[in-house]
């Protein structure tokens, strides 16, 4: 045991860590309180959205909605309305906030990365460059869903126009090595920030918060079809709430090239993975952000 955590220690240390390095009181102290009112003002909106699915679909309060009706072929539910993709037919603005989160993230990454190798920095200009990949392909994947097209086109090539449906062993590893492709990049930059950058307990905070949901939220995504479990979770939660809120469900438009199973697989895809994503792309913009802060202040006392 103590050589485990030996080995632990020696690999993964927090490093030393600052409680706060802005003076209370100061500019930064006060733009660094502006960063941290982004990811609660996010979540302000979440707790709306969830509300609202809990009160329009659930307790079908407020119902119906006459405006959505007659604008949209599909029923008016506010899960496909805030937690749909944004792809097929819904506002999503949970999911269109993700892309903006996840594209300005990589995007500061990338110039934290060129900024740390212009001041000789290797190890930050590592980490910075590892995270802007690993955030890039994260929202090339949310935004364009090319790993749906990566699956189709392995099977298409293994078995020709009679492919068989997603869900398959094959679909499942190469879904597995998708993701397993990305964390190479988000695992790199996770170990050698640990190790080598300097870092606030805030920072080590939102860091943990986006790490740890886009961790759950990936491997989730990864091994969904495996036992079918997005689909028998989905029926379990759906078993408690009214009936008309499955019968909606049911009615949702969604093309069956992308899942053929159970419409409630739709409760654990879009409400539950959704949010856990969009929690972690906040974190993860909230995290960017701060490091900047930290760095551009860093700067300044320099300077001075």
């Amino acid at each position: 045991m103590k050589n485990w955590r030996h080995i632990i220690q020696r690999w993964l240390p927090m490093a030393h860590y600052e409680v706060n390095p802005f003076a209370r009181g100061s500019a930064w102290s006060h733009v660094e309180l502006l960063i941290r009112s982004v990811f609660w003002a996010l979540m302000a909106f979440l707790v709306y959205a969830w509300l609202m699915v809990i009160l329009v679909d659930v307790l079908d309060w407020f119902a119906p909605f006459a405006v959505l009706e007659e604008q949209a072929s599909y029923p008016a539910m506010m899960l496909f309305y805030f937690f749909g993709e944004a792809l097929v037919l819904s506002p999503a603005p949970i999911e269109n906030l993700q892309f903006v989160l996840l594209a300005w993230s990589a995007a500061f990454s990338l110039c934290l990365a060129i900024y740390s190798w212009l001041r000789k920095d290797t190890w930050g200009g590592t980490v910075f460059l590892l995270l802007s990949l690993g955030l890039a392909l994260m929202y090339l994947n949310d935004a364009f869903n090319y790993r749906h097209d990566l699956v189709t086109t392995v099977l298409w090539h293994l078995y020709g126009p009679d492919r068989p449906p997603r869900g398959n062993v094959v679909s499942i590893i190469v879904e597995i090595l998708f993701y397993a492709f990305i964390a190479i990049f988000m695992l790199g930059a996770t170990v050698l920030w640990l190790r080598h950058c300097r870092k606030t307990k805030r920072i080590v905070h939102f860091g943990l918060v986006a790490f740890g949901a886009y961790f759950v939220a990936s491997v989730g995504s990864a091994t969904r079809h495996i036992g079918s479990w997005y689909d028998r979770w989905g029926i379990v939660i759906g078993s408690f709430f009214p009936d008309h809120f499955r019968e909606k469900i049911q009615e949702l438009p969604f093309p069956q090239s992308r899942h053929t199973g159970p419409k409630e697989f739709w409760i654990i895809d879009w409400w539950f993975e959704e949010t856990i994503e969009y929690i972690g792309a906040a974190a993860f913009f909230v995290f960017v952000m701060l490091n900047v802060l930290l760095i551009w202040h860093d700067r300044t006392k320099v300077h001075q």
